[in-house]
């Protein structure tokens, strides 16, 4: 069984918390969503498809634009939205976890500073997700 990828990892400059973390194994594609802050501690398993890699790319290139990103909101499943703090221009994002799996529906919002170069930082991921994962390389 392969280790688990930190596809997305969004970690505030300024502490140990917030961070939102996406972890995904390579090869079968199944992962988890893990959210630590001061207040809330949790994980939530997912399960994605090569589609969805592909669309966390299109995430990443809205993202870049300054625009909203949603990711996985097509499917009846968890969403993932990171906006920008328009109120404060300095830097932060909002990143929503919109749990659409379970009866609950529970939703978590979350604002993070993370570094200057952490859009970067996710391409890099993806590329790097994109190389090691045999349902993406074609070499299944």
């Amino acid at each position: 069984m392969s280790e688990l990828f930190d596809l997305v990892s969004l970690r505030s400059t300024w502490a140990a918390t917030p961070t939102i973390v996406v972890r995904v194994n390579p090869t079968n594609l199944e992962g988890e969503i893990v959210v630590d802050t001061e207040f809330v501690k949790g994980s939530q398993k997912i399960w994605l498809h090569p589609d969805d890699i592909e669309e966390w790319g299109e995430v990443l290139e809205a993202l870049d634009g300054e625009e909203i990103g949603c990711w996985m909101e097509a499917a009846s499943r968890t969403v993932l939205t990171i906006e920008w703090d328009e109120e404060h221009d300095d830097g932060y994002i909002w990143v929503t976890i919109k749990d659409r799996v379970g009866g609950c529906l529970p939703t978590l919002r979350v604002r993070v500073e993370p570094d200057q170069y952490w859009l970067d930082d996710q391409f890099d991921r993806l590329a790097r997700f994109r190389e090691v994962s045999p349902k993406l390389s074609g070499a299944q």
